[in-house]
């Protein structure tokens, strides 16, 4: 699959055909449905665009903010889904995500991944953020 950004729209790769819907400039999370969004969203960053790529079913979202620092969510169904995860990290451990999900973590450097599974989908989130904060956007995973 490939992904492409649009200043004035959202891109959603098909197996025939690129999709594109107007975005009136910034993307408004009050009007996006079927989907899975975190609610808390550290200040200043903005979901900058999506992406789904048909052939692995992997949403992708993609948030920046106004000096082009990022972090990217995906979410992939979990049957016959594997992941391989850095085991060699400069940290790593798990923690337990409200309460109930059992969630992998791991830190390189600035960079910090968390994994989990939640709703029969597998969840990640990468970013330059300390464990805290990329907990507490993975806790607000919703969908909508």
């Amino acid at each position: 699959a490939f992904r492409y950004k649009f200043d004035n729209f959202i891109s959603r790769m098909r197996s025939s055909y690129i999709e594109l819907k107007p975005n009136d400039s910034d993307i408004n999370l009050e009007t996006i449905t079927d989907i899975w969004l975190p609610s808390y969203i550290p200040e200043g960053y903005k979901l900058s665009y999506v992406d789904f790529d048909e052939k692995f079913n992997e949403t992708l979202l993609y948030f920046e903010n106004s000096n082009k620092n990022n972090f990217v969510m995906s979410y992939i169904p979990a049957d016959n889904t594997y992941l391989h995860l850095d085991n060699e990290a400069e940290s790593s451990g798990n923690i337990l995500l409200n309460g109930e999900y059992n969630a992998y973590w791991s830190s390189n450097g600035l960079c910090t991944d968390i994994c989990w599974l939640q709703s029969d989908n597998i969840f990640t989130i990468r970013g330059n953020f300390e464990l805290e904060e990329i907990s507490k956007i993975a806790e607000s995973i919703e969908y909508v």
